[in-house]
């Protein structure tokens, strides 16, 4: 679990997600805001995930605990689509084969003011 919940805004807007594909950790709550005059909704493919109708000018939120890829669609609009990439820190941002606890005190030491 992450030690803090994250928050990310994914908004609707000409029919497309914006942005349409995003990484985060889990715990990280999404928030999809509807900018274009249709209604929308989120579904998660494979999943029993699912917001209900979002009109314009509302948003709408599910939490992403498991790691894991997840589609998902506009059910009114089948061509929106998009991606959630849940990975552990680790994960994300892997650390180079042969990578030494000093060098992360030598990287830190660069931005020290």
């Amino acid at each position: 679990a992450a030690p803090d919940s994250a928050v990310v805004a994914i908004r609707i807007a000409k029919f497309v997600f914006g942005p349409e594909r995003v990484t985060v950790p889990p715990g990280t709550t999404i928030i999809w805001t509807n900018a274009d005059s249709s209604p929308h909704q989120i579904s998660v493919k494979g999943k029993a995930l699912r917001t209900g109708i979002i009109l314009k000018g509302q948003s709408a939120s599910l939490t992403f605990s498991e790691p894991g890829t997840y589609e998902y669609t506009c059910p009114p609009h089948s061509s929106m689509k998009g991606t959630i990439e849940v990975q552990h820190a680790a994960w994300v941002h892997p650390r180079p084969e042969g990578w030494k606890p000093e060098y992360q005190a030598r990287a830190d030491a660069l931005f020290d003011d």
